[in-house]
């Protein structure tokens, strides 16, 4: 079986028994290329296929039309999925909760919507669950190859803009392994040190101690920590060549990544932006490449994931 489709069919495990038994009626081809799955309380079950949605019929058939023959997702379908995200144990999972999702075994993230829950002033829950967004993580090895040839072995960083979904973390994921294996050394090969500082659990998906997606052979992985601190952790206690994260977003995660670029680190990292004028826009990534963090960045198009349209070499201020 395909290794993506593999994935696909693994994460069945974690839905109720009646929506998993429809999931694993879905033909190889379709789960294989499948990017989310949506659970809707009172919707049609949904798959996200290139970005498209494709209703599901009570045999596993798909449908890119309307969905009124599609299969109905019940309250106690969301409820009895979200149980089994926990392993039944809602209270160890309160700190990803608070922060409105679960990442699973092999780095699949699910969103969470329903009502949220303050205390002191913070997020603190959601309760009354009403849609679940299965995220299904994708290893597609050498899909970084054509990113990595295209820069200068001595390149100063390197910053991934791109929408929601376009393939940032697939892409860095596989940067880490290419560096870490001395896949991007021409001559001599040259095993890098690489750091992963994976909050989320996305990248390495660590389980037992040991990552589920190959990062390469000289990675190491700081799993479930605030970038801000695994930032810090890693330029004093590993030595680092390079540190690999996703989503840059706050100020204190770019005065770490300031303070490591002094240290001699090199930095690549994930943003949001849908393109050079809102990247722009965005404070905390502007200051990072006006500080010399990163003097490259790779735009992505939003389809198929992955795909480069633009490398862009800077010195100072983001180009407009």
């Amino acid at each position: 079986m395909d290794n993506a489709a593999k994935r696909f069919f693994d994460v069945c495990s974690y839905l109720s028994p009646g929506i998993a038994c429809i999931l694993r009626s879905v033909p190889q081809a379709s789960a294989a290329a499948a990017e989310e799955i949506r659970l809707r309380a009172g919707m049609p079950l949904t798959l996200y296929i290139s970005g498209r949605p494709a209703f599901i019929g009570a045999g596993g058939g798909l449908s890119f039309a309307a969905g009124e023959q599609a299969v109905v997702v019940r309250p106690s379908d969301i409820h009895e999925t979200f149980l089994r995200m926990c392993e039944y144990s809602v209270h160890s999972r309160q700190e990803e909760l608070s922060r409105g999702f679960l990442t699973l075994p092999g780095g699949h993230r699910a969103g969470l919507c329903g009502t949220a829950v303050h205390q002191n002033g913070e997020l603190s829950a959601i309760k009354d669950l009403s849609s679940i967004n299965l995220r299904i993580a994708r290893e597609f090895k050498g899909c970084a190859a054509n990113i990595m040839s295209a820069l200068p072995p001595g390149f100063g960083g390197l910053l991934i803009a791109g929408r929601p979904g376009s393939g940032k973390t697939t892409l860095l994921r596989d940067i880490a392994r290419i560096l870490s294996s001395g896949e991007f050394s021409a001559g001599v090969r040259r095993f890098f040190k690489v750091a992963v500082v994976d909050q989320r659990g996305e990248l390495a998906a660590m389980c037992g101690g040991q990552p589920q997606n190959d990062l390469g052979l000289q990675c190491d992985v700081l799993s479930g920590c605030a970038k801000e601190e695994g930032i810090e952790m890693a330029v004093r206690t590993l030595s680092p060549d390079f540190i690999i994260f996703d989503e840059v977003g706050s100020a204190n995660e770019a005065t770490a990544i300031a303070k490591g670029m002094f240290a001699g680190v090199r930095f690549i990292a994930s943003v949001h932006a849908s393109g050079m004028e809102s990247l722009a826009r965005n404070r905390t990534a502007a200051r990072l490449t006006e500080s010399g963090a990163f003097s490259h960045i790779a735009l992505l198009k939003d389809a198929p994931p992955g795909t480069v349209s633009q490398i862009i070499e800077h010195k100072g201020r983001v180009p407009a």
